[in-house]
């Protein structure tokens, strides 16, 4: 089973959260203010961690195709990586930069999806 460090790191901080009054008020703004008074450090953990969680899955999802260009170049007979790797042995440089056009589009696309729902599910940010 792979551990994976970013879900440590974030349960970490989760269970840290009734000692991080400071770090709400800096961090989190009035909404953690708000739980922190409350008591409901549930709300807070969203509030502090949720802008985190969603930097880290905005740089993966561009690093997710990255990935599987890589994959492709390495050992597969189909996809843009195999398709950029064989017009290259061609020479066929309109394929080469039509197929990184298609994963910059990608990668744009999936990252823009990303921030959106970053948007819609952390109102209080703007």
């Amino acid at each position: 089973m792979k551990v994976d460090l970013n879900e440590i790191r974030t349960r970490r901080g989760i269970y840290l959260l009734p000692n991080l009054l400071t770090t709400m008020c800096l961090f989190g703004g009035f909404y953690s203010i708000i739980a922190a008074i409350d008591g409901n450090f549930e709300r807070a953990a969203i509030a502090i961690f949720g802008a985190m969680i969603f930097a880290g899955l905005e740089i993966s999802v561009v690093f997710a195709v990255i990935g599987a260009v890589v994959g492709e170049f390495v050992g597969a007979d189909r996809g843009l990586g195999f398709l950029i790797s064989a017009a290259r042995g061609q020479f066929d440089t309109a394929l080469v930069f039509v197929a990184v056009f298609a994963l910059v589009a990608m990668a744009m696309t999936l990252y823009g999806c990303v921030a959106v729902l970053e948007r819609v599910l952390l109102k209080w940010k703007e």
